[in-house]
Formats: structure tokens, sequence, C-alpha cells
């Protein structure tokens, strides 16, 4: 496999991992994104670990999913709501795959999609005071 990957040159090696960032950034799975780009999910891997600046590129298209897949389940949702027709099972698969599209999107950008509320200033935590008040007295530690 490194002789693979010994074949593309820098120039090569950037095209690919930005076409492939590219379709990850629109809410395509790794491997498919790969085989589009004409490489598999492996090749791909590796070829982004040859510089920081490929490595940001696919950090960025990974968050960058994660709006993709809320997109996705808002239209998802929709259609069925709007879909008459639409039986028990698939509104049951559509919201097996709305729960998996957030999910992912939660994983993937938790400030923005995740459910965990994270009670911060600054992001730094905030400093918690314990005040005991006993008549009169306030004591704070």
């Amino acid at each position: 496999m490194a002789a693979t990957l010994n074949a593309y040159t820098p120039a090569e090696a950037t095209q690919l991992v930005a076409d492939a960032c590219e379709r990850i950034a629109q809410g395509d799975t790794v491997a498919d994104a790969a085989e589009t780009a004409g490489i598999d999910r492996g090749t791909l891997w590796r070829l982004k670990e040859r510089s920081d600046e490929l490595r940001d590129a696919y950090a960025r298209a990974r968050s960058l999913s994660a709006e993709s897949y809320d997109d996705e389940a808002l239209a998802l949702a929709r259609r069925i709501v709007a879909d008459e027709n639409a039986t028990s099972e698939q509104i049951a698969a559509a919201r097996v795959l709305i729960d998996q599209l957030k999910w992912t999107a939660g994983k993937r950008r938790p400030r923005e999609y995740g459910d965990k509320v994270d009670v911060t200033s600054g992001d730094k935590p905030l400093a918690a005071t314990q005040v005991i008040v006993i008549g009169d007295k306030r004591i704070e530690f």
C-alpha cells in the first residue's frame, strides 16, 4: 500500500483529499467520498496524514458535514409530515434515520447540535461558590 501512496505527487494528494473533503462536507460517507475521488477509504486516510493542511481540511469537512446532516434530517421530517399517504413503517424508518442524522451531527459539532448543555463562560468552567447562610451570617467558600 505504501507504493500506492508514493505514486501520488503532493499536488495529486492535495487534489484527491480536497475532492473527497468536498463530498464529506456535503454529507457523503468517507467511503463514498473516497470512491468518488477514485481512491479507497484507507488511501484517503493515509493521504490526509501527509500534512497538517490536509488533516485540517479533512477535520473541517467532517465538522461541516454536521450542517448537511441537520438539513437532511429537517428535510426528511418535513417530507414525512407532508406525505398524507406515509405508512407507519415509513414514519418509523424516517424517525430512525432522523435520529441517526441528529446523533452524528451532535458528535461532529457538539456545541451546535449536541444534547449536552455546557455551562461555561468564555469556554472556561465557571467557578462554583458555596454559600452557607446562618441567621444574619453569610459564609462563602
